[in-house]
C-alpha cells in the first residue's frame, strides 16, 4: 500500500530503431530518463525481450546496453515518485 503523497506508475517504453541494422548503445548506453526522484524501479519481467540488457539505474532511468535490435522493441516498466 502507498502513502498518499506518493505516486505509482507502469510505463511503456517503445523503443524504436528504424536503421535496419542493430543499434550499437555505446559504452553509456541509451538513457530514458525517469524523474527526478523517482524511486523503486522494475521492468516486468514478462515484457523485456532485451534481459539483462536492461536495467533501472537509480538517479537516471531505464538504461539500455550493447546491441539494439532493429524494429520496435517494447518494454514496462514501473517506478513511483
Amino acid at each position: 500500500m502507498m502513502d498518499d503523497d506518493r505516486f505509482g506508475f507502469e510505463l511503456g517504453v517503445n523503443l524504436v530503431n528504424l536503421m535496419g541494422a542493430p543499434y550499437e548503445t555505446g559504452e553509456a548506453g541509451l538513457v530514458v530518463p525517469l524523474p527526478d526522484g523517482f524511486f523503486g524501479g522494475n521492468i516486468s519481467d514478462d515484457s523485456n525481450p532485451l534481459g539483462d540488457r536492461a536495467k533501472i539505474v537509480p538517479g537516471q532511468g531505464l538504461v539500455v546496453t550493447g546491441v539494439l535490435p532493429p524494429g520496435q522493441t517494447n518494454v514496462v516498466i514501473s517506478f513511483a515518485i
